[in-house]
C-alpha cells in the first residue's frame, strides 16, 4: 500500500538526518543528552527489538545504531 512506502521513505529520511548530526557530535542538539535525544531512541530503539529492522537500521545507519545499542 502507498502508506506503507510512504513510512518507508520517512524512516529512511529520518535515519539519514540523524546519521549526518551524529556522525558530527554525541548529542542531536547542544552539549548534553535533551529530550530531542530522548524522544529520538524512544522511537527508534524499538527497532533494535525486531532482527531485520535493526539489521536494516545498522547498515542503512551505522553511527545512529551504534547510538542506540
Amino acid at each position: 500500500p502507498p502508506t506503507h512506502d510512504l513510512l518507508e521513505q520517512t524512516w529512511t529520511r529520518v535515519l539519514a538526518a540523524m546519521e549526518s548530526i551524529l556522525s558530527k557530535r554525541p548529542f542531536l542538539l547542544g552539549g548534553g543528552f535533551t529530550l530531542a535525544d530522548a524522544s529520538a531512541y524512544g522511537q527508534l530503539s524499538m527497532n533494535l527489538t525486531d532482527g531485520l529492522a535493526a539489521r536494516r537500521l545498522k547498515e542503512l545507519a551505522p553511527v545512529t545504531f551504534e547510538w542506540l545499542v
